[in-house]
């Protein structure tokens, strides 16, 4: 099999500009870096952003975790990953603090640099862009990480109103960003095969009306969920699941601050107006609105 070549020469670069790359907003944007474009220190991932609507190309498990974050934060309206800067100008920038420019390994070629984060933040204040270098606490001891961040510093720093910021794995909320990585993947539920036409609507309900029944207050969710599996008659999982999906939409909030799949069903509260977004259109529910 051949080897992947990951070195970027002047032919690709103009093919990822042809492309499109590092453009467009949203659900149109285009990393200029993809997870098959470069050799990766770890694990890659590709998750469907929920505040995009579209696939995030994120190159290591640390940006993975900081990008859980930004997805889930309510005032973060766009994330553009491996967003690239301007080449001339990180060039002059280099020159002038007496820093070698990064060049491509293998090719030799002048280096695109990329900032790892380019976020829409929108709340009262107004809207503001925020950028991020994300690195591992430990990679800031190497004095040429600390060149190349320099030249990023800089360049933000030009644009005059774009905030720059490194984060490392100490700045993680670690119990915060397991939770989100936990109910990730039941954000949407369509396509998942039902044990019976309209089931996962009725565990919605029989797991609302278990959050507000006295009787599982001090039960932790993943045992209150195998009961009403036992109960329902349904693989061991199935009301866990519909749980990650409620809380992954906002529809169940938890005041835990611990693993959320062991939080006390009296630790968790409904968002009546949510709920009623998720199961409105059908005939979810029918049978089991006081089911608990």
């Amino acid at each position: 099999m051949a080897k992947r070549r990951y070195g970027i020469d002047s032919a690709k670069r103009e093919r990822y500009i042809r492309e499109g790359r590092g453009t467009g907003t949203g659900a149109d944007y285009k990393p200029w870096l993809t997870i098959q474009d470069v050799p990766s220190e770890g694990r890659v991932h590709r998750p469907f952003g929920w505040t995009t609507k579209r696939v995030h190309h994120l190159l290591s498990d640390i940006e993975y975790r900081h990008f859980l974050l930004l997805d889930w934060a309510e005032a973060v309206t766009d994330i553009r990953e491996q967003f690239p800067l301007d080449l001339a100008r990180t060039q002059t920038i280099a020159e002038e603090a007496g820093i070698a420019h990064p060049r491509e390994p293998g090719t030799g070629d002048i280096q695109v640099m990329t900032t790892d984060f380019l976020c829409v933040v929108e709340n009262a204040g107004g809207r503001r862009l925020f950028a991020w270098a994300i690195k591992p606490a430990a990679k800031l001891d190497d004095p040429r990480v600390v060149e190349k961040l320099e030249i990023e510093r800089r360049y933000w720093k030009a644009q005059g109103d774009i905030e720059w910021h490194i984060s490392t794995e100490r700045e993680l909320n670690a119990d915060r960003v397991e939770a989100l990585d936990w109910m990730y993947g039941c954000w949407d539920l369509e396509g998942i095969k039902e044990p019976r036409y309209g089931f996962i609507g009725d565990a919605k309900f029989r797991i609302a009306s278990a959050v507000s029944s006295d009787a599982y207050r001090t039960i932790p969710l993943n045992d209150a969920c195998t009961e009403l599996d036992a109960r329902s008659n349904c693989m061991e999982g199935t009301h866990l699941m519909v749980a990650r999906h409620l809380l992954a939409r906002r529809v169940l909030v938890s005041s835990a601050q611990t693993k959320l799949w062991q939080a006390e069903m009296g630790a968790l509260s409904l968002r009546e107006k949510a709920f009623h977004e998720v199961t409105a259109g059908g005939s979810e529910g029918a049978t089991a609105r006081h089911a608990a």
